[in-house]
Parts: structure tokens; sequence; C-alpha cells
């Protein structure tokens, strides 16, 4: 058992519980992370109050968070027990553990503390989208960011202007 934070009903926050829930074994391509940090975004709390559907209740929610391997599953390559990573997923970040299939696994640097990449994964990885894949910023460049005092936006200000735009 493990204990998590439980959505059994659509409402306010007051309907978040704190509770013991099972914790069963990784699947062969799962790890067990045991959970330091994870993050509260507006897609939580639109699937909270009813606003998005999540696929059914009681549910965990946090789509993202920071910790270290539990366990393993047996078809395992890139990680082992111990190692520190992130992930935005499926639900559960909202609990002590999670299992989490290895292809969403971020491995972590230790300079980078828990609680930083926690509340900075899923901008992090939205900035970089943007400016590195969808088109790759280079010096010279002149970028318009809309909304720049957001998460993205602060990232991706400064990810563009380390760049040279």
């Amino acid at each position: 058992m493990t204990k998590a934070i439980v959505l059994e009903k659509h409402g306010g926050p007051q309907n978040l519980l704190w509770k013991e829930v099972s914790n069963a074994p990784p699947l062969p391509n799962e790890v067990t992370i045991r959970q330091s940090y994870t993050s509260v975004n507006f897609a939580d709390i639109n699937f909270r109050n009813g606003t998005y559907k999540p696929p059914k209740l009681p549910i965990v929610l946090g789509r993202e968070a920071v910790g270290i391997v539990e366990e393993i599953g047996i078809k395992i390559k890139n990680f082992k027990v111990g190692d520190r990573v992130g992930y935005v997923s499926h639900f559960g970040g909202y609990s002590q553990r999670n299992n989490i299939k290895e292809e969403f696994l971020i491995p972590l640097p230790d300079s980078i503390p828990d609680k930083t990449v926690a509340a900075s994964l899923l901008k992090g990885m939205t900035a970089q989208y943007l400016i590195r894949q969808t088109y790759k910023v280079k010096k010279g460049d002149t970028v318009l960011i809309h909304a720049a005092a957001g998460g993205v936006g602060l990232i991706a200000c400064q990810w563009a202007k380390h760049l040279g735009a």
C-alpha cells in the first residue's frame, strides 16, 4: 500500500482525499518511482472540477512528477534502482509511488533540485518543442512569445535569448 491524493467526485479541492491505495508491482516495461515532488497545473484543476473528463473516478491526478526508481520491470534497459527521474505521462503524480512506462522517463542531473524539476518539467519540454523542434531558433531570429510571463513563456524567452534571438 502507498498513500495518494484521490479524486472521488468532481468539484473543489475539498474533494481531494489523502488515503491509502494499492501499489501494484511494475509491469515488464515499467518502473516504480518513489515520488518526491509533483506539480499542480491547470489540467489537474480542470480534471478535478469536471471541465476535463478523466478516464474514470476515483482517480489519482497529477501528470508529472520527480523521484527515485525503486523497482524495475524485467524489460527495463535504460534505468536502474536508485536512478533519479522525472516524467510527464498519465495520471498518478499525486501519490507517494507510481508505476511509469520507461518511454516516459527522463534521467535527471544531480545539479537540478527535485522541486525545480517538478515545477518546470512540462513547461520546459513545451518550450524545447517550440524553439528546437517546431522551428529551430537560431542567432539573429526574431521571436514573438505571447504570454511571456507564464511558465512556458519565461523559459522560452530565456532560451531564445541564450540562442541569440
